[in-house]
This record gives C-alpha cells, structure tokens and sequence, in this order.
C-alpha cells in the first residue's frame, strides 16, 4: 500500500521528467532570476551521468553464468567435492562458489562462452563435455607415464580417486593408535619391571641386615673372641 495522498484511480508514483541541477540552472538564468555561473559552462561541456529517470536496482539478475554452475552441480555432483580442502571452494549446498582453476567454474565459463557465440545451451555443454573429456584423457595419460618413469625414484602417484585417499588416512589413523597402544604397554612394562628391581632390592637389604645380626650374635657369645679374652686376662 502507498503512503501519502492516493489518487483512486492511480498511484502517487511521480511519472514526470525530474530535471536536474544543470536544467533547474539553466531555467533559473533564462527567466533572469540568476546570473549565469561559471560552473554552468564547465558542466555542459561534460554534463553528469542522468541517474534520476534511470531504475538503479535491477529487478531481474540476467547472469547466465550462476544457472550453468548449478546445472553442472546437479549433472555431476561429484565435482563439488573436488579440491574441497582448497582455501577458497566453498562446496555448501547453495553458497556454491569456487576458484578460478575449479574445474565447474572452467566448464561454466567455457559454455558461457560458447552461449555467447550462438550455441544453444545444450550444444555448448555438450562440446563443453568433449574438450574436457579430452583434457582428462591427456592428463591421465601423462599421469600414468609419469608413474612408469618414476618407479624407480620410489615416488608416491597422485590420489586417482576419494577412495584412495580416504584408505591411506585410515592406515595414518590406525598407525597412530597402534603407537599409542605401544607407547603404554612399554610404560606399563617398565613400572612393572621397576616395582620388581625395588623388591628384590628390599629383599637384598633384609637378607643383609639378618646376616650381620647373626655375625654379631656369634661373636659376643663366642668365649675366644679378642675382647673377652683381654677382660678374663685383666680379671687374673
């Protein structure tokens, strides 16, 4: 609903010309009411950009480019998670957006390109899908030759699918758990192996103690010991 005073039969929206500041200028100076300024000349010479009879905020976004990027997302879903660690490839469900070296934004721009120059949307995916075949094709080729001349350098090949690289950090994973579980058995070994050094150490210390309360023992009871033989002497 309109604010204001509202015709019945209309709308309060002003459909009239809107003059700017050089054409409410030029009026006042042809009616004698202001004299001429200098600035006058200077903006007809070079007027400014017309901004009052021109809608600024485009109801319709006639970006092509966001329609194809969500067609390639349905057709092949598997693409939005590739380089999905990448800083920059934001792969949420709508807040797709990725960088210029993602393989959706390439195949995008390449069938905008080709949309440009006359195709139909479907002829451009389709010769899209061709180049990018190729592509893959040469790149797997080279990847395998690679491989077979680095056999030798002991070199890792690149992840030819999630699976691998899901199973190595597995393997990572349970590598790491198994140092952990090794790293407490070594601990709980050497306290246990400690626990029995300290017996066998009492048991040492006991024994010794026991031996040299026998040895004094003997020797207080025994009738040619040097020290009662001197006080039997001394008693004579």
């Amino acid at each position: 609903m309109g604010k204001g005073a509202v015709h019945p039969n209309g709308s309060n929206f002003c459909r009239s010309l809107k003059y700017n500041i050089v054409d409410k200028m030029r009026k006042l100076v042809e009616t004698n009411l202001y004299d001429r300024p200098r600035w006058l000349e200077w903006s007809e010479r070079a007027p400014p950009m017309e901004i009052y009879n021109i809608s600024l905020k485009s109801k319709y976004n006639n970006n092509k480019y966001i329609d194809l990027v969500k067609f390639l997302l349905k057709k092949y879903p598997h693409l939005r998670f590739q380089d999905c660690f990448v800083e920059g490839n934001n792969n949420v469900k709508g807040y797709d957006f990725f960088r210029n070296d993602h393989i959706i934004t390439q195949m995008a721009t390449h069938q905008l390109y080709y949309i440009n120059r006359g195709y139909t949307k479907k002829e451009a995916l389709e010769k899209v899908e061709k180049i990018f075949y190729n592509r893959r094709m040469d790149l797997e080729k080279q990847q395998k030759i690679n491989m077979c001349l680095a056999i030798d350098q002991k070199i890792k090949p690149l992840y030819t699918n999630g699976y691998s690289y899901l199973y190595e950090k597995m393997v990572e994973n349970e590598k790491a758990h198994l140092s952990v579980i090794l790293k407490r058995l070594r601990s709980m070994r050497k306290t246990l192996e400690n626990q029995k050094n300290s017996n066998n150490f009492d048991k040492n210390t006991d024994s010794t103690n026991s031996n040299d309360l026998n040895e004094n023992t003997i020797s207080d009871s025994n009738p040619f010991n040097s020290e009662n033989v001197n006080e039997s002497s001394k008693s004579e």
